[in-house]
């Protein structure tokens, strides 16, 4: 069975609550209106009862109630204002006196109201008249010396008082049928005209798959909360389409890198087979082979490092792991002390405060060693990188200077991107993929710190990253026991590689 559209699940949602609220509140002014009315009949018939009950033993000459029996008629029974059905009888429910209203018929009085009334009951109910009408019938005791032998009942017919309740019921359903034909027909076009942005988002949205193209949801005008439903969208779309562009980017050069080394590889393998070659030869091939394969292997490492960086899946991450970055800065600093004297670079790590991060130690060692890596890669032969911790505001803060040629001010927001060098780095004195900052980025990102980078007021460039303090170290920091931020560029000469 087919889902209702939301257009239509919403106006017939609307329908039955107005109709639940609309029978509720009939059902409620029946209630009242129907208890109003028999109220101010009872009332109204209490007062006629007591007018007559008081005046009925009012006789012109005076006669007393206990000779009533004696006399030939019951003259000296006058009920007055008989404008309702009035009869007075005895206690044995013979009726004595009736009003002209009730010509020949008599009001009811069946022996279970005499006896109340000889009790000195007022008794009102609704009784059947003749022909089952109903009537409203309020029977009241006459006192006489201690005793009630006499009893006045009132009546009207209900026949009159229903017809007005009915009248009111039919007039309050066709006002609520009128009532809901028009809340259905406004909920049906508010509903169209409230949903007909959504409509043209979906639309839209339908077209542009992943082929985003620039192409956005188009945008209401208002600040309500489809407007901003679209706007967020829209946001989502930028966003979406940074993201496809840079996986774009980073598919082609990741290809690209994968491309040079293989197409070498296989050169040189074609060219090992063309004809025999001398043993030395074969050694020099196979170095070459080797080489490009060293360089794939390094490649497929650092994009497998990035991709479970970005799926959130590391290697060695255990919830709580922290690290001390002063003995992983000296563990990075010895494996790379031969690449650094091959170059005659000097890293010198500045002293610093015994501080704990929480990242694992391996991907810290990651993000330290390839600032340090790319520091002593770019910096000129005699230069010097520079490294130093130091606390600010409740965080870890990890300086790398160099010496080098430093980063072109245009370049210096896509130094991050992935397989992005600089103009200098694009020759075969440097190598590398242009992967090392994006996965020291992507780790920092991943623990709640950050990477940044700024010239060095000396030459060359520094790479800060800031990431949160352990608890424990975070805690001392706050006693005092932490050292003040120490600037990078004006460090101490210690332990030279």
């Amino acid at each position: 069975m087919k889902r209702l559209g939301l257009r239509t699940r919403l106006t017939l949602w609307h329908a039955v609550t107005t109709t639940v609220i609309l029978v509720a509140v009939g059902l409620a002014a029946d209630w009242l209106l129907t208890r109003t009315v028999i109220g101010q009949l009872d009332a109204a018939l209490l007062v006629i009862a007591e007018t007559e009950a008081g005046s009925a033993l009012d006789s012109p000459i005076g006669i007393h109630l206990h000779e009533l029996d004696t006399l030939p008629n019951s003259a000296s029974l006058r009920p007055h204002k008989l404008d309702k059905l009035v009869q007075i009888i005895d206690d044995r429910g013979k009726v004595l006196l009736r009003s002209a209203t009730l010509g020949h018929t008599d009001l009811p009085a069946p022996p279970y109201l005499v006896q109340r009334t000889q009790r000195g009951e007022t008794v009102i109910e609704t009784a059947p008249w003749h022909d089952g009408e109903p009537v409203r019938l309020l029977t009241i005791p006459i006192a006489v010396g201690g005793a009630y032998p006499y009893a006045v009942q009132v009546g009207t017919p209900l026949q009159p008082t229903y017809a007005f309740l009915a009248t009111a019921r039919a007039l309050w359903v066709v006002t609520s049928l009128a009532v809901l034909a028009v809340v259905l027909a406004t909920g049906t076009l508010l509903t169209r005209s409230a949903l007909r942005p959504v409509s043209r988002a979906l639309e839209m949205a339908g077209q542009i798959g992943m082929g985003i193209g620039g192409r956005r949801l188009p945008h209401p005008g208002t600040d309500d909360e489809i407007g901003r439903l679209v706007a967020t969208l829209n946001a989502m779309l930028d966003r979406l389409e940074k993201n496809v562009d840079a996986h774009r980017r980073f598919t082609a050069d990741a290809a690209h890198e994968l491309r040079t080394p293989l197409s070498h590889l296989r050169s040189e393998i074609e060219i090992a087979l063309r004809r025999p070659r001398s043993a030395e030869w074969y050694q020099d091939v196979l170095r070459s082979g080797l080489e490009e394969t060293d360089r794939l292997t390094a490649l497929t490492e650092a994009l497998l490092t990035l991709a479970r960086l970005d799926a959130d899946e590391v290697d060695g991450t255990e919830p709580g792991a922290i690290a001390e970055i002063s003995d992983v800065l000296e563990t990075v600093r010895g494996r790379l002390a031969a690449e650094a004297a091959q170059r005659t670079v000097e890293i010198v790590v500045s002293p610093s405060p015994n501080l704990a991060v929480d990242v694992p130690p391996g991907l810290l060692g990651l993000l330290l060693g390839n600032l340090l890596q790319n520091a002593v890669k770019f910096s000129a032969g005699g230069g010097r990188v520079v490294a130093a911790v130091a606390v600010d505001h409740g965080e870890a803060v990890v300086s790398v200077a160099d010496n080098g040629p430093g980063i072109p001010d245009a370049q210096r927001s896509k130094i991050f991107e992935r397989f992005f060098r600089v103009d200098e780095a694009r020759s075969d004195a440097v190598p590398g993929f242009g992967l090392g900052l994006s996965i020291a980025r992507a780790i920092a990102g991943r623990y709640g710190g950050t990477l940044d980078v700024a010239s060095n007021p000396g030459g060359g460039s520094v790479f800060v990253a800031r990431l949160p303090l352990a608890h424990a170290t975070a805690a001392a920091t706050l006693a005092g026991s932490a050292a003040p931020l120490v600037e990078p560029s004006e460090p101490t000469p210690q332990k030279p590689a």
